[in-house]
């Protein structure tokens, strides 16, 4: 999709859906779902204005906050019947964008949930906006890197259409887990995404600030969608007392900043939108401009290291043994760049466990390209490379930089996308029958599939005995199974993996649109094994 500038996206849907009569007893996707006609007309009206993109209601619509709300089994549907009132609402006059939000999770041990957990649910949401057909993916409101990163890898294991990602930031320009925007942008663009930017939070003079401090690190479209003005309480309301003429009327320094796309968040209405469209006609985009174009683009959870070409370090720290203990003794020395082995799968456990505690830039040291891929997963940042691997080994697409070595000082990468596993850890026993997979081992036998092709395939008929015989048989042999569910089947793929699951007394391991993955330890020949 060729997306052109300066584009326009909607305003506010929360705070119109409450002049429409939504109060809050009900999460706003399940009002919005028994009051259709109230976002068409929201939006209607924005397209009217002149919107050229519309975000679907689908802001809370992911798995935790759908549970949250008593809600369960419903991810992939709600969000394909949500989109789907944005597609009456627009009829074509405008591009939908599938809106993603935050979970409100934090990464163990810090918090609940681990990062394949996240990507996990964001992946259920990803599938149900993509069956929809939105136009592209915006990621938004985002307040931890974890989540944004497990979104836009949720999205590429489904699509391959735009992705855009927006931050909130307090004044210090730091997201509520302490990640500085700039650290965000830097992360995010190297997985590739297509615009960043700043939402929410601030009216357009405070959003602007941050914005100029972004452009230093740019190299994709920035993105303004700021709420009408700070809001105030009167009357035990939150009221935006910004008005279309004061919204719109930073918008040059806005275009000066790099700002390509345009929008507005809460408190703003269809005349916002209407000024906006007045305040940028004719007006020409300012590229971004980087000013760390010489430097590899490292950076930690929280913030982004623009590092010399020729940095080095004296000393690779080994991960196996007192993981913290040997973190807090690097962290100490006088490194520049912490180098990191990755030469188990131990070192990434580790790696997962306490990146947390990374303020240094990372380089991984590491000739194992599924053993480089699970570390990229882990880790909360971007790192650096040093290792063996040749390029075509790399996992794509290339995001990682290639420490300068004596023999090479090429620019290499590897990827934050999933890769292809082909063999099975050796050292520990097989898992048996009917116990609950890790999400670690789930992680693991995701990855294995996702070079495998489907071998069964579910018809109109549902699932069946002779289809559970089927995948039985299949699994006595295999352990590791892919299949999918035919256009003419009444039956989603998470239900038919649900049933034969139980039929079979086998592990869900994935399901994608209309592909799932199951998991059973062979009886009389166990291949696959699973660290516990």
């Amino acid at each position: 999709m060729e997306l052109r500038f300066p584009l326009i996206l909607d305003g506010a849907t929360g705070t119109e859906l409450q002049k429409r009569g939504y109060t809050g007893d009900v999460c706003a996707e399940q009002w919005t779902l028994d009051h259709p006609d109230a976002i068409i007309d929201i939006q209607r009206g924005y397209v009217a204005a002149g919107s050229q993109v519309v975000y679907t209601p689908t802001f809370g619509a992911n798995r935790r906050k759908l549970e949250e709300s008593g809600l369960f089994n419903c991810t992939a549907d709600y969000n394909r019947r949500l989109a789907e009132l944005s597609a009456q609402a627009v009829q074509g006059k405008a591009l939908r964008a599938g809106d993603m939000s935050p979970t409100g999770a934090f990464l163990a041990p810090l918090g609940d949930v681990s990062f394949e957990e996240l990507v996990d649910i964001y992946t259920e949401q990803a599938a149900g906006l993509e069956r929809a057909g939105v136009d592209l993916f915006v990621i938004e409101t985002m307040m931890t890197l974890s989540d944004a990163r497990a979104a836009v890898l949720a999205v590429r294991s489904v699509s391959d259409k735009p992705i855009f990602v927006t931050f909130t930031c307090d004044e210090n320009g730091r997201s509520v887990s302490g990640t500085d925007i700039t650290a965000a942008l830097v992360v995010l663009q190297g997985m590739g995404i297509d615009a960043f930017g700043l939402n929410c939070s601030a009216g357009p003079e405070q959003m602007l600030l941050q914005l100029k401090r972004l452009r230093e690190y740019a190299r994709v479209p920035l993105i303004a969608k700021p709420n009408a003005g700070m809001p105030i309480i009167e009357n035990g309301e939150t009221v935006y007392r910004c008005t279309d003429e004061e919204f719109t009327a930073l918008v040059p320094e806005f275009l000066a900043a790099g700002v390509a796309v345009f929008g507005g968040c809460c408190g703003t209405t269809a005349a916002h939108i209407a000024a906006l469209v007045r305040a940028l006609d004719g007006a020409v985009i300012t590229p971004p401009a980087p000013q760390h174009t010489d430097k590899l683009p490292a950076a930690t959870e929280k913030l982004p290291f623009p590092l010399p070409a020729d940095v080095s370090w004296r000393t690779v720290v080994d991960l196996t043994g007192d993981a913290e203990e040997t973190l807090t003794a690097a962290l100490d020395s006088g490194e520049t760049v912490l180098a990191l082995r990755i030469a188990s799968w131990d070192d990434v456990q580790a790696l997962a466990d306490y990146q947390y505690m990374l303020t240094k830039p990372v380089c991984f040291v590491c000739d194992d390209t599924q053993l480089l891929e699970a570390a990229l997963r882990a880790y909360q940042g971007r790192a650096l490379y040093d290792g063996a691997l040749p390029e075509d080994a790399l996992p794509a697409p290339r995001t990682l930089r290639r420490m300068p070595r004596p023999s090479s000082g090429t620019e290499m990468a590897a990827s934050l996308r999933k890769t292809s596993q082909n063999t099975a850890r050796p050292g520990k026993k097989p898992k048996g029958r009917n116990t609950m997979i890790t999400s670690k081992q789930r992680a693991y036998l995701r990855s294995m599939a996702n070079t495998m092709d489907p071998i069964l395939f579910i018809g109109k008929e549902g699932v069946t005995d002779a289809t559970a015989k089927e995948a039985y048989d299949a699994l006595e042999a295999r352990e590791l199974i892919k299949g999918t569910v035919q256009q003419n089947c009444e039956f989603s793929a998470k239900e038919a993996l649900e049933a034969l699951c139980k039929m079979v007394h086998a592990e869900p391991v994935q399901c994608i649109g209309r592909r799932f993955v199951m998991y059973r330890p062979s009886k009389d020949n166990p291949r696959i094994v699973l660290e516990d």
